[in-house]
Parts: structure tokens; sequence; C-alpha cells
């Protein structure tokens, strides 16, 4: 793309980690970039001048508008585009920017801020912000924090700012970045230093809300958004956010009745919301209005993306409004309605984790696999290499190792992500000797990338099959190299099925998890056995849930007698050991077990929707009028969607 007339302004200090993608995303299509330094002691400087950038040094004062508008003072060409060091511009077309930058009557634009958040970044809050704008020397930024220059634009041109689709993602707002820059802390400092001087400036007040609202601090967020409520127009910009953010706090404050009351009435002034349509669904849930929260769930999908007119979560009105569906249908038994929801959420986002995992659940749960199959050549190819690996990993935990060798060319990413998977298929297909081979492969790759972790998995995995394999001498040259690596694991040392032992939590975690993986339960319930005042709390997840109820027969009568010789389960091992009862066609034990979970704290409708895919994953859903039951197990409400 030719070079057009624009400079990139910018403001940066000890950026060095993101500031080369940043500038590289914009280098090859803006004519100049002007960077004000404000006291870096990084690399930050060297980077900029590396891509041609002009530097200006200063010291930081403690004004993002005082330096935000320096760098304005440089640049020279006729538009003006202001990025931060932690974004990364998404460049539109050539045809669509020299469109833009043509349009007579236009001064600035708004861009959606795409800003990544959490741990891993997979969800987003989009913001429109004006960042893209004419080199005027009327408009200038306003502001010591949250600066912004659309107000000035609009002082200057009433009808100066238009809406663009023009993308720039924000990676500024990451769990570790801001625990890194120690983000939170100074911006709140920033705030209420500003609001010393003006107390009353509403733009100011948001901000600080927002900023304890992002640290969950409800309470204190609460009081500002309220306060803003009472003094500003509905009709400001913002104000939508401001209810959007005070109705979900009352919600985590646990004042629903409040939180509904602020949802009514901003969809009075915002009736295509969705963020706002979701947040109501997810309070008739909570109160079981099912009917009601479907009906607005489908409303919030009808009326889609309207992330160009409010401030709004990723995927809200498409993709997260039809996986909130999809669960909301496993609670109403509607399990294949939920699957379709899962497959439309994977046409708007191909990497969502967690819809894959609900689908190869229920499709694995009911054996569906020709449906699964579908869905694989219908993305082979446009899956990330971590989620094939994360795909491989739910079909891993229903046990289905011929999988591997049928499907393994659809997915063939995920066995370069993580090696060991084809040696877990292969110990659960009980070809330990090729296991033991493909391990040993993975363990030499993971070698020389200098992969300690992974080293340390595939230690366990080999401890494991050796285990299984009753191969003592091979167990204890692993253990050796375990506790090399890990001192903890040096209470294996000499461990034999039978003996009592003292392992930590964590090491009996990791070497539990290796024998599930393997399908080694005659070892695990060894272990266990030996390690019995760890406990259950560690084994309730799905994985295990999923494992037990296809584990072999003899293994689930042994399960069975230990659950029921325990005075205190979970509610979740309550419902794994009545299905477990079912399965092993233990009505009576089913019946006083199902007795004790119906004094569970747990809404009786979550109970239902639970049990009803565990007696799926079980493999009893085809065949239960197969089983003659006693009255007290027949008329639970769950078994109804099988007859």
């Amino acid at each position: 793309m030719k070079r057009l007339q624009i400079s990139l302004c910018m403001i940066v200090c000890d950026e060095e980690e993101h500031l080369e993608r940043c500038l590289s995303s914009a280098v090859d299509t803006v004519s100049e970039m002007i960077i004000v330094d404000t006291g870096s002691q990084d690399r930050s400087v060297e980077i900029a001048r590396s891509y041609g950038a002009r530097v200006i040094s200063i010291p930081w004062r403690g004004d993002f508008s005082g330096a935000r508008n320096l760098s304005l003072e440089y640049a020279t060409k006729p538009w003006i585009l202001v990025l931060d060091a932690d974004e990364e511009w998404v460049v539109p077309p050539a045809e669509k920017l020299i469109e833009m930058m043509d349009e007579a009557e236009a001064f600035g634009y708004y861009v959606q801020l795409q800003s990544y958040v959490g741990v891993t970044g997979e969800e987003f809050i989009t913001d429109s912000v004006c960042r893209f704008f004419r080199n005027d020397e009327r408009l200038r930024f306003r502001g010591m924090i949250h600066e912004e220059i659309a107000t000035c634009i609009l002082e200057a041109e009433p009808e100066g700012v238009r809406f663009s689709p023009m993308v720039v993602k924000h990676y500024g707002y990451l769990d570790h970045v801001i625990a890194q820059k120690n983000k939170a802390a100074r911006n709140v400092s920033l705030i209420q230093k500003a609001l010393l001087e003006k107390p009353d400036d509403p733009v100011l007040i948001y901000a600080l809300g927002t900023e304890y609202f992002q640290q969950e601090e409800y309470q204190k967020a609460r009081v500002l958004f309220e306060a803003l409520l009472s003094s500003v127009p509905l009709r400001v910009g913002y104000m939508s956010d401001v209810l959007l953010k005070l109705a979900f706090s009352y919600k985590e404050m646990g004042n629903t009745k409040e939180a509904k009351n602020t949802i009514e009435e901003a969809l009075r002034h915002y009736p295509d919301f969705v963020d706002l349509i979701e947040l109501r669904a997810i309070l008739h849930i909570e109160e079981n209005e099912l009917d009601s929260a479907l009906a607005l769930l489908k409303k919030a999908t009808l009326l889609g993306d309207v992330s160009l007119k409010y401030t709004s979560c990723s995927g809200a009105g498409t993709y997260r409004s039809l996986y909130i569906r999809g669960l909301l249908y496993e609670r109403l038994l509607s399990y294949e309605k939920s699957c379709r929801c899962y497959e439309e959420v994977l046409t708007f986002q191909p990497q969502f984790h967690a819809a894959w995992q609900r689908l190869i659940r229920i499709r694995g749960a009911f054996n569906q696999i020709q449906e699964l199959v579908e869905q694989f050549q219908l993305y082979k190819g446009k899956l990330s290499p971590q989620v094939q690996s994360s795909i491989v990993q739910y079909l891993m935990e229903l046990n289905q190792p011929q999988w591997f060798t049928q499907y393994q060319l659809l997915l063939p990413d995920a066995y370069t992500h993580n090696p060991l998977w084809k040696g877990i298929f292969l110990a659960q297909l009980g070809k330990e000797e090729l296991a033991l081979l493909s391990v040993r492969e993975a363990q030499q790759c993971f070698h020389s990338h200098m992969q300690a972790d992974k080293q340390l998995e595939a230690d366990l995995l080999l401890w494991a099959i050796f285990l299984q394999m009753n191969e003592y001498a091979q167990v204890y040259e692993i253990v050796l190299r375990l506790a090399k690596r890990q001192k903890e694991y040096q209470a294996l040392f000499g461990w034999k099925p039978g003996q009592i032992i003292a392992l930590s939590r964590p090491v009996y975690q990791s070497c539990s998890r290796a024998l599930l993986a393997i399908g080694a339960w005659e070892k695990w319930l060894d272990l266990h056995r030996s390690c019995s005042p760890l406990g259950w709390t560690e084994e309730v997840n799905d994985s295990f849930a999923i494992a037990l109820l296809r584990a072999p027969h003899s293994i689930q009568l042994q399960f069975l007698q230990m659950f029921l010789m325990e005075t205190h389960l979970s509610s979740r091992l309550l419902q794994i050991a009545g299905v477990l009862a079912i399965r092993c066609r233990k009505y009576h034990e089913a019946t006083t077990l199902f007795e004790r979970l119906s004094h569970s704290s747990i809404e009786k409708e979550q109970i239902i929707a639970q049990l009803g895919l565990l007696y799926a994953q079980a493999g009893l859903a085809k065949r239960w009028r197969a089983d003659i039951l006693p009255d007290q197990v027949n008329s639970l409400q769950f078994l109804s969607i099988f007859s």
C-alpha cells in the first residue's frame, strides 16, 4: 500500500514489550511517526527510531493531554492517527481510508477500540473512541487521564465526527499487563488528583467509577454511577455504559431488585442495547424464569452486534448470546437445541473453546460421532493449534481412543502443539510399548526446547504407563527423575499398591491425572486408597465424571462402594454416585443417593440438567427403558427426556 498523508502520534514510556507490534501495524501506511517519550529506561526509544520515528523526549508531568498535544504540534500531515504502544491498528483497505479522508465535512472519526480482557484475551470490550482526525490547531486533547478529543472537535464542528468501522486492538487490559504496570493504582491516583481540581467533572467521575468497576469494587463504583444518573442527561454517549455497569454492580452486590429496575429503566432509553438484554436474561435464569430468559436471548441474537453504537462486550448479540442460549437449553434438557446453538457460535467465532467443549461433551455423550466429524471437517485448517489441542483434550477425556486413529488428520496441529496426545491415545488403546516410544519422542522435543513443565508431564505419563505394566524397576527410574525435578516426588520411592503413602496434594493430583488419562483405573484406585486422607475434594471435575461413567463395570462397582461408605459427599459427587448406581443396576442405592441429593442447597432444575447429561455420558440414554427401575428413581424428571 502506498503511504498516505497521515501522521501517527504517540506517547510512550517503557513500552519495549509492545511498541514493535504497534509500529509494525502502521509503518507501511502512515507517512510519519511522532513519538513523545516521557522517560523510558528500556529500549523504547531505540525501537521507535528503528522504525524511522521522530522522538521527542520530555519529563513526565502527570498530564496525558499535555503529552498528547505536544505530539500533535510536531505532526505535518493533514490527518492524524493516535495510538498507544499497547495497541495494534487493523489497517482498512486503502480506498476506504482515502474515502474517509476525502469526506469534506468530516473532521474526525470514531474507531472501534477492542480492549482484550482477562488472562487469555479471548474476550474484548468494544468502545467507540475518536483517534483519527484532521490536523487542525483547534483540535486538542482534554483531560489529565482518559483524555479525549471528540468534545473539542464537536465544539469546533458540531457535525464533524463520524462513526467508522476502523478497528484498533488494545492489549493493555489483559490481567498480566495490568499487574505488571500497576495500571489500576496509577489510574485511580491520577483521576483522584484531577478530581481535586474539577470535583464535579462527570467524565472524571465516570472514569473513576469505571476503574473501581474493573477492580470489582462494586460498592465504590455504584456510588459514583448513581451520582452521574442524577446529574448527566441520558442522551450523553457514555450514559448507556453507566447504566449497564450500575446494573451489574447491583447484581454482584446481591441487590437483584435494583439491578432489574435499572435494566428496565435503561432499556426504555436504549432498547437495542444487547448487553443490557443479556444481563436481564441472566437475572431471569438465576430466578429460574427460563422461558423469559430464552425470549430475551433470542431477541439479543436478532438485534446482533451493536458495538458501533454502544460500549459492548465481544459476542453480545452474536456468539456470546448464542452460547448462553445453549447453556439454557441444556438446563431445559434440550440437548439437540443446545448443540445447534454451539454450532452457530462457531460460525461467528471458530476459536471459542467453551463452545467446542460443550459440543464435544454432549455429542460424545450421545455417541453422535458423525455430527462431530462434520464440524471438524467444516473448520479444518481454520483452527489455531491451541484450539485443536483443546478439542483433542476433550476427546481424550471421553476415552474414545479410536477417534485418534480415524480422525487425527482433521486436527493435525493438535499433535504438534502437544505431542503427548498421541502417547495418551495409544496407552488408552492398550498399546503400551508404542505409547512409551511416542512419549519419549515428545520428551526429546521438550528437552530441546527447554520446556521443563512439559518434561515433567511426560515423566508422569511414563510413570503411569510403566506402573500400568507392573514394570517397577522402570517406575523407580522415572521416580528418580521426577524427584530431581521436584523434591516432593521423593515420597513415591518404593511405593507399590497396598502401601500407605504420604503425598502432598499437588503430587497426588498430578499422579491421578496421569493415571486417569491413560485409563489405568486399578492403579488409580490403588493410589487413592494409599492416600485416602486426601479425600475426594479434587476429583469432581467433568473429566473425572466422564471417565468414571465410561470405566469398566468392575471399576464402577468399586467406586460405588467407596462412595456409599462416605458420609460427606458434595452435591456433584452425589450426582455422579447416583447415576453410577443406576449404571450398575443398584437401584436401592441410587434411590438413597438421590434422596441425599434432594436435601442439597442447589436448585432442583439445575440438578436435573446436570443429571441428565451425566446419564447420557454413562451410556444409558438410549437404553434406559430396558432397565427395570423402581418408582422412586423412574419418577425423576431428568429421565423423562429419554422416554
